[in-house]
């Protein structure tokens, strides 16, 4: 059996009839413009720079975890964000306050610069495109971030709806995004699809029903994606063609 009948296994057997992307490790690789903020806010709070390389393991939880996660100078796991957050809201420096306004300062000013689009990315848009199947953007990003990447990057057209970190209440690994899209597009879970890269987009789309496919090549920092059992794992989107 192909990848692409094995895809459209997951949907029975007919296309999607909403395919919900990840951005950042699933369509784009980020991390370049998001390291250089993240060291220039570290700078700026008298700390060392971490570098591209542990910055690509502190990805995938929203732009607050990522802070929390560069301030503390390590890999905080997802279900401690929220205590390591209110620990360092609690430093009397106002530590806390200084990092969110300057990572938002320096990667607002420069969030498309190094930024690129993964390999088969695109052909796997137009494919969908020209077949008329309705596609989302379901990322943990914030607005702030989000549209002007998309638009820098010519990426935007291709999407009928934007869902953002701060577009619901809860970001994932809750299914409130992916819940939140089904409940836009009229789609039953079993018609739609989600497309990512990280544990939490499989936890996500497990929580809301959804069938998901991963890619090999994003952020996941828990080790491979294989590990979280998504439904099918695939090197490149153009496999799906």
């Amino acid at each position: 059996m192909s990848l692409i009948e094995m895809m459209l296994g997951l949907t029975n057997g007919n296309m999607p009839e909403l395919v919900m992307f990840d951005l950042d490790g699933t369509l784009i690789d980020s991390v370049p413009d998001i390291a250089v903020a993240i060291d220039r806010m570290l700078e700026s709070t008298g700390r060392k720079a971490a570098g591209e390389e542990r910055v690509r393991n502190w990805v995938g939880n929203g732009s607050a975890a990522l802070v929390a996660r560069a301030l503390l100078n390590r890999l905080v796991p997802s279900e401690e964000i929220p205590q390591a957050i209110e620990n360092l809201q609690a430093d009397p420096t106002g530590l806390w306050d200084k990092g969110v306004a300057g990572f938002q300062h320096h990667y607002s000013n420069n969030c498309a610069e190094y930024t690129r689009i993964y390999p088969g990315v695109i052909e796997f848009l137009d494919h969908l495109a020209v077949r008329q199947v309705p596609m989302a953007i379901l990322t943990n990003k914030p607005t702030l971030f989000t549209g002007p990447i998309l638009e820098a990057l010519k990426l935007d057209h291709y999407f009928q709806q934007v869902v953002c970190g701060d577009t619901c209440e809860r970001k994932k690994p809750a299914p409130d995004q992916l819940n939140y899209l089904l409940e836009k597009f009229a789609t039953k879970p079993r018609q739609a699809l989600m497309v990512g890269d990280s544990i939490n987009d499989v936890l996500a789309a497990r929580h809301a029903n959804v069938p998901v496919v991963a890619v090999s090549y994003g952020y996941n920092y828990d080790g491979p994606i294989a590990n979280s059992k998504p439904d099918l794992v695939i090197d490149s989107l153009a496999e799906l063609i």
